[in-house]
C-alpha cells in the first residue's frame, strides 16, 4: 500500500503539471524516452500513473502498459514507477543523437513509385494506408549526422544472447508481421516466417529487441545502396528519369520488400528506425505508421 500512497500523492501534483503542459504542447520533433507513456502521446497522465500502480501491486498485467517496463523484465519496479511519476511532473526527455540523420522513411509501390502519406498523427508521424499487408516495400534513407561520420553499411549482425550486437540499420515494428515467428532470419525455411513485434517497443539493449532488429534487417534487398543510380525508387525530380534516392541529401538507401509471409496485419503498425555510423554512434529515431484497413464484408 505504500507504493499506492506514494504514487497517488505524486500523481495528484503531476496532474496539475501535466494538464498545463499538454494545453500548450506541440508534436515533438524527436521520439521521447518516456516511462509510463502508455498511449505514446509524449506525456504521462495521472490515469497512466495509476495503471502503473496497479501493475506494481499485481492487480493488472504489465502488458497493460509496456512503457513502464523499461528494462524488459516483465515486471514493474519502484524505480520504474518513480521514473513514470517524474515524467508526469517534468515531461519526457528527448533523446540526444549524434549519429546519422534519417532523411526519408516511406513506402514504395510494387512499380517502385514512392507513395504519399494520407495523414499524420498527433506526434507528427506520417500515416500510410495500403489495401493489403504485402506487395509493397519500405525504404529508409540516411546521411551523416552531426559528427560527420559515414553511415554504416552492415545490414545483419546476429549473435545469440548478445543484445548489443546489431546491424547499422535498425528497424522495429509494433505488431507481429505474418506469423510473428521468433526464429531469426529463418530464410532456410519454406516459406520464410514472419517477424515478431518488439516488446517493449523501443531500442533497449535486450536480446529479444535485437532479434527483431536482425529479423527486419536480414530482409533488406541489395544491402546498403550507396549509389544514387542503384536506388530501388524511381525519381520524382521534375524531368529526371530512372532510379534515384528519394531525398537529394541521402547518402545511403535501405530497401525492404514486404512479402506475404511477413505481411502487415489489419490495423495500425508503428515502424521505428534509426541508423548507426562507422564510429558506432546511433542517430535519431524516426517513426511512421502503416495502416491496413479491414477487408469489406
Amino acid at each position: 500500500m505504500k507504493i499506492r500512497d506514494l504514487a497517488v500523492a505524486l500523481a495528484t501534483c503531476a496532474g496539475i503539471a501535466t494538464a498545463a503542459r499538454i494545453a500548450g504542447a506541440e508534436a515533438p520533433t524527436s521520439i521521447p524516452l518516456c516511462t509510463g507513456d502508455c498511449d505514446a502521446s509524449a506525456a504521462v497522465t495521472v490515469d497512466e500513473i495509476l495503471v502503473g500502480v496497479n501493475i506494481a501491486l499485481g492487480q493488472q498485467a504489465v502488458t497493460m502498459c509496456r512503457a513502464f517496463d523499461r528494462d524488459g523484465s516483465d515486471d514493474l519496479t519502484v524505480d520504474e514507477l518513480v521514473s513514470g511519476v517524474d515524467a508526469a511532473l517534468n515531461g519526457c526527455i528527448l533523446e540526444e543523437a549524434e549519429g546519422p540523420f534519417i532523411t526519408a522513411m516511406t513506402l514504395v509501390r510494387a512499380d517502385d513509385i514512392v507513395l504519399d502519406a494520407v495523414d499524420v498523427d498527433a506526434l507528427g508521424r506520417k500515416i500510410f494506408v495500403r489495401p493489403f499487408g504485402s506487395g509493397f516495400s519500405m525504404i529508409v534513407e540516411t546521411r551523416p549526422g552531426p559528427d560527420g561520420a559515414d553511415v554504416g553499411h552492415q545490414v545483419f549482425e546476429e549473435a545469440p544472447d548478445l543484445p548489443t550486437l546489431r546491424p547499422d540499420i535498425q528497424i522495429i515494428v509494433s505488431s507481429n508481421l505474418g506469423d510473428g515467428s521468433a526464429a531469426v532470419c529463418d530464410d532456410e525455411s519454406e516459406p520464410q516466417g514472419g517477424v515478431p513485434a518488439a516488446q517493449p517497443f523501443g531500442f533497449q539493449e535486450q536480446v529479444r529487441v535485437s532479434n527483431v532488429i536482425n529479423e527486419m534487417s536480414c530482409r533488406i534487398d541489395g544491402g546498403a545502396r550507396t549509389n544514387d543510380v542503384d536506388a530501388c525508387t524511381l525519381s520524382r525530380r521534375g524531368n529526371d528519369f530512372g532510379y534515384a534516392f528519394f531525398d537529394r541529401s541521402s547518402k545511403v538507401q535501405f530497401c525492404l520488400p514486404i512479402a506475404r509471409t511477413w505481411a502487415f496485419p489489419v490495423g495500425d503498425t508503428v515502424i521505428a528506425a534509426r541508423a548507426r555510423d562507422i564510429l558506432g554512434n546511433v542517430g535519431e529515431i524516426h517513426e511512421i505508421i502503416v495502416r491496413i484497413p479491414e477487408a469489406p464484408p
